[in-house]
């Protein structure tokens, strides 16, 4: 009795522990479905799963299940693989090649680890013949594609054809144009330089011909110097001489007068014969010579600073003709300052000459005073002139607009006008321009600004 007791123990046992994995949970087809669908390609859908084999290394509590499987399944659309020889003849078409029909079926054959938890099923499942290379759908490749044994690859090929005519075509007129802009390149800069060369000897001879002017110009200003220094010279020389005349004559009469006065004086004391009338007289006669002489002093004083103002202009105009003669600006400006502030017209007519002739284009820049006490800047651009007749030409411009000018020098007065005004300039005492202008019956004030 008691050893069918001890051997009926064990057995026992093993009828429980085997009840309670048969009562553990199982994972159901729709989690196996839903794991192997899941590792699967693009294209594979699971359609059957059946269950070979399954073991559970766990407890009813903790369920660990290894299953084998095998699993039907489908495929929803056609799977291709590239030809890539094909391939690079029809860039950047990519030519595919069918390696399964559509709703093509597998026998799917693995293995798998299910595990509960948390109320729903983690399982892990490997695949023994996986349909991963069998190829990819057509719409998995990157890029255009085109399937090998359609018609649509002839039509790909056509359009690749003659794409690539065309490319050819515009590469072709590319370089056709390319070359048609060299040429015509190549030609603008012949024709740039020709102009240049041509603008460079218009340039030169327009340098000439000024240089020529002004050679002229500078000519004619030594002739009609000379001409004037000439004039003043033999001018002062006749008034020296008339002024010497004048004096001698005065001198003469006034002596003439003396003596007669003396003799009046001493034959009216002969007569007399009286001592104090005779004293009375002769101091009246020595009065009366004293005073010839006072004159005759003065006038000679006269006379003196006649010659020295004489002596002083021919001594500013030789300064003047060897100043404008000479290439020392400083000089030049110092003997043109003497000669503005000299009151000369002949002076300041030839040192206004000579400026504007040396300086055809001199911008003569000067402030137009307002009633209000406001100015503006106004700018005679002198363009012409011309030395022996003094007239000039050029263009006046202020803040609102510009106008053309005529004018001339004349006893070293300027005077300008233009279609709406007229000016007058005359030399200051210290040598500036300053004078009138008169626009449409307004007359305002005008300094010029060397």
């Amino acid at each position: 009795m008691l050893r069918h007791t001890l051997f009926t123990l064990p057995l026992l046992a093993a009828l429980s522990v085997s009840a309670m994995a048969q009562d553990a949970p199982e994972p159901g087809p729709d989690a196996m479905s839903a794991a192997i669908g899941a590792a699967l390609p693009i294209g594979w859908s699971v359609a059957d799963v059946d269950i070979v084999a399954q073991i559970n290394d766990g407890d009813a509590v903790d369920p660990r299940w290894r299953i084998r499987f095998e699993a039907e399944l489908a495929l929803a659309e056609p799977l291709y693989q590239a030809d890539r020889a094909a391939s690079e003849a029809l860039r950047p078409f990519i030519v595919l090649i069918e390696t399964q029909e559509e709703d093509a079926t597998r026998r799917l054959y693995g293995t798998a680890r299910a595990q509960f938890g948390a109320g729903q099923w983690t399982v892990d499942v490997a695949f023994e013949n996986a349909p991963d290379r069998l190829g990819l759908p057509r719409d998995a490749f990157e890029g255009p594609t085109v399937v090998a044994g359609d018609d649509e690859i002839d039509d790909v090929r056509a359009r690749l054809e003659a794409a690539e005519a065309l490319t050819s075509e515009i590469e072709a007129e590319r370089e056709e144009r390319r070359i048609k802009i060299a040429g015509e390149m190549a030609a603008l800069r012949t024709a740039q330089r020709a102009a240049e060369t041509a603008l460079e000897a218009a340039h030169e001879a327009g340098l000439q011909n000024l240089s020529t002017r002004l050679d002229a110009a500078e000519a004619e200003m030594r002739r009609r110097q000379d001409q004037a220094l000439a004039e003043l010279e033999g001018a002062l020389e006749a008034t020296r001489m008339a002024m010497e005349a004048e004096i001698a004559a005065a001198e003469a009469e006034m002596t003439a007068m003396a003596e007669r006065s003396v003799a009046a004086l001493t034959a009216r004391a002969d007569a007399a014969a009286l001592g104090e009338e005779t004293e009375a007289l002769a101091a009246l006669a020595a009065a009366e010579s004293e005073r010839a002489a006072a004159i005759v002093a003065l006038e000679e004083a006269r006379a003196e600073a006649l010659r020295a103002q004489a002596a002083a202009r021919a001594e500013t105009l030789a300064a003047l003709r060897e100043s404008l003669a000479s290439d020392d600006p400083d000089a030049q400006r110092l003997v043109l300052h003497d000669a503005l502030t000299s009151g000369e017209p002949v002076l300041v007519r030839d040192a206004l000459a000579f400026i504007l002739a040396r300086k055809p284009e001199l911008a003569l820049q000067f402030r137009k005073v307002g009633s209000d006490g406001n100015y503006s800047i106004h700018i005679l651009a002198i363009q012409e002139f011309d030395p022996e007749s003094g007239t000039l030409k050029g263009l006046r411009s202020w803040n609102k607009g510009s106008a053309d000018f005529v004018g001339t020098l004349l006893d070293g007065r300027l005077n300008v006008s233009d279609k709406d005004c007229k000016m007058t300039f005359a030399v200051t005492e210290d040598g500036a321009l300053a004078g009138d202008m008169q626009c449409r019956n307004r007359h305002e004030a005008v300094i010029a600004l060397f």
